[in-house]
C-alpha cells in the first residue's frame, strides 16, 4: 500500500515540482481527513495521494483563471497548434454538486473515481 506522504505525492507528481511542500501537504492533510481508511481499504494511500492532487489542481486553475474559476479544467476536447486554442468540455446541467462531474474536472479526479470503482465497497438491494 502506498502512504500518503509528501514524498510519495512528489514522486507520484512530478508535475507539482512547482509547488511549495507546505501548500502541498496541506491538500494531503485535507484528503486525509476526508477519506475514510476504513472504506478504501489497502486503495486508500494512493487515494489519498489523488484526491489531494485534484483539489490542488482545481486551486491552481481557479488561480490562473483570475479566482473566478476560469474554463481551464474539464475534458480537453478540442486544441491547436500556432493560434493556440484550447477547448475544455463544461457540463451545462451540472450545478457544482454532482461528485462525478467535480471529479471530471481533472484527470486526477478520473484516477480517483476509477479507483473508488475498483476499491469502495458496492452497496447491494436485498429484498425480504
Amino acid at each position: 500500500m502506498i502512504e500518503p506522504t509528501l514524498a510519495n505525492f512528489r514522486l507520484l507528481f512530478p508535475e507539482f515540482d512547482q509547488v511549495d511542500d507546505v501548500r502541498i501537504q496541506l491538500y494531503i492533510d485535507d484528503a486525509i481527513d476526508e477519506m475514510s481508511k476504513k472504506n478504501w481499504g489497502g486503495c486508500w494511500g494512493k487515494a489519498v495521494l489523488y484526491y489531494a492532487a485534484h483539489n490542488l489542481q482545481l486551486s491552481i486553475d481557479r488561480a490562473d483563471g483570475g479566482g473566478t474559476g476560469g474554463n481551464t479544467s474539464g475534458k480537453l476536447t478540442s486544441a491547436s497548434a500556432d493560434g493556440l486554442s484550447v477547448g475544455f468540455a463544461q457540463s451545462p446541467s451540472s450545478t457544482g454538486s454532482d461528485s462525478g462531474y467535480w471529479l471530471s474536472l481533472t484527470s486526477y479526479g478520473q484516477a480517483l473515481s476509477a479507483f473508488a470503482n475498483a476499491c469502495l465497497p458496492r452497496l447491494r438491494l436485498v429484498a425480504c
